[in-house]
């Protein structure tokens, strides 16, 4: 998979998060990639593994924040 199909599919995965953590973990790929110099026929999923896999633990690492900054928490 590229870096393009790589942010679209982790962008789909992440839509739920707020839109301010869900921007943070795509910009971070995406300033990865380039410094990584992957381009379009670079499969990065060989090194990172799959948008599925680092959906889940941008979502883990950020609910532990989020539980440990209660006053980021958005009230139900």
């Amino acid at each position: 998979m590229n870096k393009t199909e790589f942010i679209k599919q982790l962008e789909k995965r992440l839509r739920r998060l707020p839109k301010e953590d869900r921007e943070d973990a795509i910009r971070y790929y995406e300033e990865y990639f380039e410094e990584m110099g992957a381009d379009d026929s670079t499969d990065v999923t060989s090194t990172l593994g799959t948008p599925n896999e680092i959906a889940r633990e941008i979502i883990a690492t950020l609910s532990l924040i989020h539980i440990s900054e209660p006053t980021r928490r958005t009230p139900i």
